[in-house]
């Protein structure tokens, strides 16, 4: 049982590490920087940027901010539920 809660446990970990990772690539975002946006293959130059070029990005954006939030949210939960089984289980296993 105490391996299962550790595992458990690692789980949560990683869903919460994806999600710091997440939450970077969200915060390097920089959608109004026509150089940024050719550099990163949303447009094929840096002179012109449609608004779908602008568009593409921000929906990208938007996506990897909402996969950073639900892996933390996730993550979280997951790690306390180990904690608590992680201590059941030495607790069933002193009697």
């Amino acid at each position: 049982m105490a391996y299962a809660a550790l595992g458990i446990g690692f789980i949560g970990l990683l869903l919460m590490l994806s999600g710091v990772m997440y939450e970077s690539d969200y915060r390097a975002f920089d959608c109004d920087n026509d150089k940024w946006l050719a550099k990163n293959g949303y447009s094929s130059s840096s002179s012109t940027v449609d608004a779908d070029d602008i568009e593409s990005c921000e929906e990208d954006e938007k996506e990897t901010y909402e996969k950073s939030v639900v892996y933390q949210d996730a993550g979280y939960p997951i790690i306390l539920f180990a904690i608590v089984l992680m201590i059941g289980a030495n607790k069933l296993q002193d009697k």
